[in-house]
Order: C-alpha cells, then structure tokens, then sequence
C-alpha cells in the first residue's frame, strides 16, 4: 500500500461519494496504490451503499469528535499493516 487516506466525517453522507470519486480518479490516474479509511462520527444521516475500490468504512455508534475518530483510523490502518506483514 502506498498511500493511506483518513476521512473522519459527520453527516457528510451526500457528500463523501463525490469526494470518494474525485479521489479515486486521481489515484487511478496516477497509477498508484492507495486505501481510503472513512471513519463516521456517528453521523444521524445515512451514508448509503458505497461502491468504491480500496474503501474501508468504520462507524462510532455515537459522536466522539473528530479527534476519536481519526486516532480509530489510525488504529484500523495500523491493524492492517499488521496483518500485512504477518
């Protein structure tokens, strides 16, 4: 992998797949690897079915701020270079 994106989001649900797109356009682009961590604030809007490559999505079951949830995209990215490795 070697570009890793966090996005921490609250009831962005509209629009984190035109930002999904513009960003899969420029990785694709760019012929490089990537992930994208997209981390809910536990949003009150639906962020609806995602169809993306490299997408992981997580979710707060309550608001914990945007602080919390970019440190729960950076455990969820470490966990997985962790088993990368293995």
């Amino acid at each position: 992998m070697n570009t890793s994106i966090i996005i921490p989001f609250y009831n962005e649900g509209k629009n984190i797949p035109l930002l999904l797109k513009e960003l899969q356009d420029v990785f694709e682009g760019m012929n490089q690897e990537y992930e994208i961590i997209l981390v809910d604030d536990g949003s009150d809007e639906p962020v609806g079915e995602l169809k993306f490559k490299h997408i992981r999505l997580f979710s707060h079951k309550k608001r914990l701020g945007k602080g919390e949830a970019l440190r729960t995209g950076v455990k969820i990215h470490e966990i997985f270079l962790s088993l990368c490795k293995k």
